[in-house]
C-alpha cells in the first residue's frame, strides 16, 4: 500500500496531507503556523519552532516553546493503515529540564493519550494499525511542562496504508451539443466493462484533487 513518510513529506505548503499548527489550550483551537524560508522551519511567530525531521540533521525536531504544537496528518483515502516511528522511538533532548507532554488525537479521539517522556529519554513507540476514511485527521501534539528549555523531540511518523478503498466517481458525459431532453442516459442499464462514451468510471485523488480512470 501507499506509505506516507514524514520525513519525505515535508514541505513548506499547508496543501498536502501533512499540515503544520499550534493548538491553543483552552479552547483546542488550532491556527496554521507560517513557514520561515530562512531557517527552513514552521513558526508560530512567537519564536516557536516546528521542525519534523526537515532537510538538515540540526532541524529534525517538533517543537521548541511552551504553546501547544501540533503536526496534522489527513488520511487521502479510506482503509486500513498503520501509523509507527521511523526509527521505533520518540526522542528528547538530553537537555530537556523536565521533558515533554506527548499525545495523539484522531478525529478529537485519544489515540495515544497524553504522555510523559523525560529528558534524554528514547521512548519506544508501538505501531498503531487502525481503519480510516478520507479526511480523517491525525494530531500529533507536543508541549512543555513548567520549563520548556530545550524541550526538543525527535519523532517521524509514518502511515503505511495495508488496505486503500478510494473515492470512487462516476460521471456522465453527454454527447456534444447535447441536453438532458435529448435523451435519458440511465447509469443501471448503461453500466459495462468499457470508459465512454457517456459513462465514466474513476477515482478522486484528494490531495490534489485529480481523477484517474478505474480498470
Amino acid at each position: 500500500g501507499t506509505i506516507y513518510n514524514l520525513k519525505d513529506g515535508f514541505s513548506a505548503s499547508q496543501d498536502g496531507v501533512w499540515r503544520y499548527k499550534t493548538r491553543e489550550t483552552t479552547t483546542g483551537e488550532y491556527t496554521d503556523m507560517t513557514y520561515d524560508e530562512h531557517s527552513q522551519r514552521w513558526t508560530d511567530g512567537k519564536g516557536g519552532l516546528i521542525a519534523w525531521d526537515m532537510l538538515h540533521a540540526s532541524a529534525d525536531q517538533s517543537a521548541k516553546h511552551e504553546d501547544v504544537t501540533c503536526l496534522q496528518f489527513v488520511a487521502p483515502c479510506g482503509g486500513n493503515l498503520t501509523l509507527y516511528s521511523l526509527n521505533g522511538l520518540i526522542s528528547v533532548s538530553e537537555n530537556s529540564t523536565n521533558g515533554v507532554r506527548f499525545a495523539i488525537l484522531r478525529n478529537g479521539e485519544w489515540v495515544f493519550p497524553y504522555t510523559e517522556i523525560k529528558g534524554g529519554e528514547n521512548f519506544v513507540f508501538k505501531p498503531i494499525t487502525v481503519d480510516v476514511v478520507e479526511g480523517d485527521v491525525f494530531n500529533f501534539l507536543v508541549s512543555s511542562k513548567s520549563d520548556n528549555s530545550s524541550d526538543i523531540v525527535k519523532f517521524t511518523p509514518v502511515f503505511a496504508y495495508n488496505k486503500e478503498f478510494p473515492t470512487l466517481a462516476s460521471q456522465v458525459t453527454l454527447p456534444k451539443n447535447g441536453t438532458e431532453s435529448d435523451g435519458v442516459y440511465h447509469y443501471q442499464k448503461a453500466f459495462d466493462s468499457s470508459q465512454g462514451p457517456v459513462w465514466y468510471y474513476l477515482k478522486r485523488e484528494t490531495v490534489k484533487n485529480q481523477y484517474e480512470e478505474l480498470t
